[in-house]
């Protein structure tokens, strides 16, 4: 996973995944990923529902979540992103991990970048399910 692997502005650890993981029971992945024009918003709605995931997140205890980007990433969109996928479990008391990750989009002709600018992806650990 990016978040453990790369440098990035907000890290996690092995520590937060086994908070994360540890006794937590079932636990469902999602990833989602997108360019351009409401890219946090497509990216964590594909993560939300990805084929991955047996279930909905809906009901979540605990969620680890990466989000990898270029560093054109502004933090209304990690806040985007952190927001939906709180509000998406139903749960006031979810334990939210979250982490960001830089990563360089590669594009073959420049003005792609000014266009789409770099990719957001989003994954998602979710766990402790109590419905």
């Amino acid at each position: 996973m990016d978040l453990i692997k790369k440098q990035g502005i907000v890290n996690l650890d092995f520590a937060d995944i086994k908070s994360i993981l540890q006794d937590s029971g079932k636990t469902v992945l999602g990833f989602g990923k997108a360019h351009g024009e409401d890219r946090a918003k497509k990216a964590v709605e594909q993560a939300s529902n990805t084929l991955l995931l047996e279930r909905s997140i809906k009901g979540a205890g605990k969620i680890l979540m990466n989000i990898t980007s270029g560093n054109d990433i502004r933090l209304e969109e990690i806040s985007q992103i952190a927001t939906a996928v709180a509000t998406s479990t139903e749960n006031p008391d979810l334990f939210l991990a979250w982490g960001t990750v830089f990563e360089e989009t590669e594009f073959e002709n420049p003005e792609d970048f000014e266009q789409k600018g770099s990719c957001v992806k989003v994954y998602l650990i979710a766990t402790d399910f109590h419905n």
